[in-house]
This record gives structure tokens, sequence and C-alpha cells, in this order.
């Protein structure tokens, strides 16, 4: 209900103005939340068609382009922004994942850790950033980021989950070692 009812919100106000950058923002994320991507996606275009370097434009695409699975579109429009963002923090982890799933796991990790550094108490940061370093065989580090994601939130379930993985898994390159 209420996200109809803010959709119609963001409509009648681009009827009045159809250049208002932020109303098609806030309707493409709504109609995103709706699992309307394509209609998001061009109130999205919109968005960032009238403003070249509207960070909350890009990111929001990249969002929607990574629930179709077009990573590459993902990837570049949460590139757009971090550059006019650079402390982006959600940026730069949205991005990170979305080049860890495309196995840049090198770049995956900058990207991660620059959003730990602007957010250092998200334990969704922490998690994700320890999936990667997990995924690159970097099992020590990544043990130490899912402990600080359930230090900061110990009721995490990825993070707990993810932990046990990794504890197992280096329990068990550790007993295959000669």
């Amino acid at each position: 209900g209420r996200f109809a009812e803010a959709a119609r919100e963001y409509q009648a106000a681009l009827a009045v103005n159809p250049d208002y950058v932020a109303a098609h923002i806030s309707l493409g994320a709504v109609l995103m939340v709706q699992g309307q991507a394509d209609e998001a996606i061009d109130h999205l275009r919109a968005a960032a068609r009238l403003d070249p370097d509207s960070a909350g434009a890009h990111y929001n695409l990249g969002i929607a382009f990574g629930y179709q699975g077009q990573l590459a579109e993902s990837a570049r429009h949460y590139r757009e922004a971090i550059l006019s963002e650079p402390n982006y923090a959600e940026a730069h982890n949205n991005l990170g994942q979305v080049l860890s799933a495309q196995g840049r796991l090198a770049d995956a990790i900058q990207h991660l850790r620059e959003a730990g550094r602007l957010m250092p108490d998200s334990a969704d940061i922490r998690n994700n950033l320890g999936a990667a370093l997990s995924r690159q065989g970097n099992l020590e580090e990544a043990i130490s980021y899912f402990r600080r994601a359930l230090e900061l939130e110990s009721g995490h379930l990825g993070a707990r989950e993810n932990l046990d993985i990794a504890l197992k898994r280096a329990g068990s390159a550790a007993r295959a070692r000669p």
C-alpha cells in the first residue's frame, strides 16, 4: 500500500516537473522494491541524463542492473556514483560485491576495504569483506572480519554462517598440511 502511494506521489511530482531529478530517483527506487526493474531503470536513466553527476541515480542504477544480473552495467554505475561521491561507502560496498561475483577478487577487496574504512561499524561490510577474502583463500583474515561483524551485530546470520564455513575450511587446510 505505502509503496503504491509513494509511486503515485512521485508520478504526480513528475507530471508537474518532468525534470525533477530527485523524483525520478525516488520513483525508480520504489519501482525496484515493487519488482518493476525495467520501469525503475527508465526513471533512473532519466535522472542520470538530467544530472550526470547524480551519485544517487548511478547508485540506484547499479542496484537495478544487479537485480537483473547485468553485473558489468551494475559495476559501471557504482563506479559513476563513486566518481561523483568518492566517500560513498554503500557504493564501494556494492561495487565490491559485484566485482566479487565477477571473480575480480583483488578489485573487490580494495572497494570493500574502502567501504569498511568509511563505515567502520557496519557488520554487513565486514561480512562482505570476509566473504571476498575467503573466496581469495585468505582464511585467517576472513575469519577475523567475520568475527568483527559478529562483535558489531551478534545476530548477523550471514557472518555466523560464513565464520563456521571458514573455520571448517581452515581446519581442513591445517589437517591437509604435512
